[in-house]
């Protein structure tokens, strides 16, 4: 089964149809009312000034470190993370210095920030892994002041996550959320680049669009490429934006249900009682090697269990350099699960895969 399939209720199905049959009569397929209002209603949701949508998150982290005018410089980002991220700071001309994370909470670690910080260095780049939004954002905000450095935030797994009831994506210059069909709310594929800055947003607009003019349709003032959402993509999204708080708490409930049978047994990732997980993955630290696990968990149960992500992105060959050391993640991302969590998942299902799981930690 599709252990993390999204969730589609009959009236999402019909807001879907009836909408999408209108956009297929008006022969408005792009650069229409529906992606304007998906913009608003994310921006609304987060309470960010400016929300500008994408083909894939991406993409809107690639024009979200051109908006902001970085180019041949440092951008430090964790190396637990999908590539992605990495690639994205490449793509917009610059370089990813990897750091390490924190053992807990898998996410960038504030200690190896202030290392890897040169002179060359202009914005750092925090990942709120599996869902959780990073536990010390304020920190990290507080040191990119105190640097003059940018914080760019990667949101693609933490859609609703918060710290102290304010948002993921709220305290970056600019923050990045995914909509591709396995993450919080889905699209099919999708992603949003949100900010608070008038000439961020302007600046992403243009380079979303070719470098177009705002405005125009004949003038081209910068160099940019075609990282447009459709209508038909935008439609999928705000049905599923109405569903939001339903599916974070579900996630939860799941999660509970994780936690309540397999604590004993692994080390489930960190998540302070001022924050609000969002459950992209069940994420936890076994005491050996998960590779075995993870390979029975899929051939002998048919569960769709991974890590997030190993190997971490400073050993794949497209970035390996020898001369680079992150002793927590290369010690601890080898032993990772992440469980599949989906807000059409039964209590019985996930009580399945915790019972597959322990027998196989137990007796396997």
């Amino acid at each position: 089964m599709l252990w993390n399939k999204p969730f589609f209720n009959k009236k999402d199905i019909q807001y879907i149809l009836s909408h999408t049959r209108q956009v297929l009569e008006s022969g408005t397929l792009s650069r229409g009312p529906y992606v304007v209002d998906f913009e608003k209603k994310v921006a609304n949701y987060l309470g960010r000034k400016y929300a500008i949508a994408t083909n894939s998150c991406t993409t809107a982290l690639e024009i979200g470190i051109k908006s902001l005018g970085i180019k041949n410089s440092e951008i430090i980002v964790p190396t637990n993370t999908f590539i992605a991220s990495p690639n994205s700071i490449v793509n917009s001309g610059n370089v990813p210095v990897f750091a390490d994370i924190e053992e807990d909470s898998y996410c960038l670690n504030t200690d190896d920030i202030e290392k890897k910080i040169t002179t060359k260095t202009k914005a750092i780049m925090v990942v709120h892994i599996g869902g959780l939004i990073h536990p010390k954002i304020r920190q990290i905000k507080k040191l990119c002041r105190d640097e003059g450095l940018f914080l760019i935030e990667d949101c693609a797994q933490a859609f609703g996550a918060m710290i102290d009831k304010k948002k993921a994506g709220t305290f970056g210059d600019v923050a990045c959320f995914s909509f591709y069909y396995t993450k919080i709310v889905v699209s099919a594929e999708g992603g949003f680049v949100t900010t608070n800055k008038k000439d961020v947003d302007e600046k992403c607009r243009m380079l979303r669009s070719h470098g177009r003019a705002l405005g125009s349709s004949e003038t081209f003032e910068i160099v940019g490429n075609n990282y447009r959402m459709h209508e038909l993509t935008a439609i999928i999204g705000l049905s599923q934006l109405r569903n939001i708080e339903k599916i974070i708490k579900r996630r939860n409930e799941i999660a509970k249900i994780f936690n309540n049978n397999i604590s004993d047994l692994v080390i489930p990732q960190i998540c302070p009682k001022n924050i609000r997980h969002v459950y992209y993955k069940f994420c936890a630290i076994l005491d050996a090697d998960s590779s075995k696990i993870i390979e029975k968990m899929k051939k002998k149960y048919k569960i769709d269990v991974g890590t997030l992500y190993y190997p971490p992105c400073h050993l794949h060959p497209v970035y390996q350099n020898t001369k680079i050391k992150l002793p927590i993640a290369e010690k601890c991302l080898k032993r990772q699960i992440a469980l599949p969590i989906s807000n059409t998942m039964t209590d019985e299902q996930a009580k399945y895969i915790t019972e597959s799981l322990k027998k196989e930690l137990r007796y396997g």
